[in-house]
């Protein structure tokens, strides 16, 4: 299989969710400032594949039970770093320009964000497994896969945390209870995720992630609604402290 396939196909999940995301928004991002912000998510995937490594470095060596050394490294060395990464991202790349004019726009480019990471991180993914000697049948499986779950749970945990920004600014006294409040919870449902995903043979793998997607879904819809009330009743102007 080329290159030039396993890159359709590793952008592909994050392509069908970032338009369905984009249309969240009623009044649309540029599209240079959606394009900027999508491909320094993917090259953001680079530092954080090399900090992960160091993170399972260190765990490895230190004398660690094998259920504190998953703990550390899912919840850690994978869950935070990543969700940090991302934020780090939009932080970068959006949070300060003059185009974020609404609070949804954070959300929508912490999505974006999130859907550039796992776009690369999918090519990575997918990459391994062709020179491992998988099968193309079994390429477009994991494909499949990735979409309904990590490129999905990328976006919603993405969103959420852009939630808990939106929230951070508008209640200026809890703001850094709601920014630990957030980062706390998408930590915790990722590496909870990804504990229950790496396991086999067992009926939980896959119906606890699904329940954690649903719940992420569920609240992620329900964030987008209180955000577009807030706009009605407050006065926006862009963040300076995100």
């Amino acid at each position: 299989m080329n290159i030039l396939l396993i890159g359709i196909l590793g952008l592909l999940p994050s392509i069908v969710w970032l338009l369905y995301y984009l249309k969240k928004d009623i009044h649309p991002e540029p599209k240079r400032m959606i394009l900027r912000v999508f491909f320094l998510g993917m090259i953001m995937t680079i530092p954080a594949y090399y900090i992960q490594r160091a993170f399972y470095e260190i765990f490895s060596s230190l004398p660690l039970s094998p259920a504190l050394f998953t703990f550390l490294f899912m919840f850690i060395g994978i869950a935070f770093l990543e969700e940090a990464i991302k934020y780090l991202t939009v932080r970068w790349g959006a949070i300060r320009s003059r185009e974020i004019d609404e609070p949804i726009d954070i959300m929508i480019y912490m999505i974006v964000a999130a859907l550039g990471f796992a776009a690369l991180e999918n090519m990575l993914y997918l990459r391994f497994f062709e020179e491992a000697g998988a099968q193309i049948s079994h390429i477009f499986l994991l494909t499949v896969l990735r979409f309904f779950f990590s490129t999905f749970l990328h976006a919603l945990l993405s969103g959420l945390l852009g939630y808990f920004l939106v929230l951070s600014y508008f209640y200026e006294r809890l703001r850094w209870r709601f920014l630990f409040a957030g980062f706390g919870i998408v930590t915790v449902l990722h590496g909870v995720f990804n504990v229950y995903i790496l396991r086999t043979g067992e009926l939980s793998q896959f119906f606890v992630p699904i329940l954690i997607l649903l719940t992420l879904a569920i609240l992620l819809a329900q964030a987008f609604s209180s955000v577009r009330r807030m706009k009605s009743v407050c006065v926006w102007t862009p963040p300076k402290h995100l």
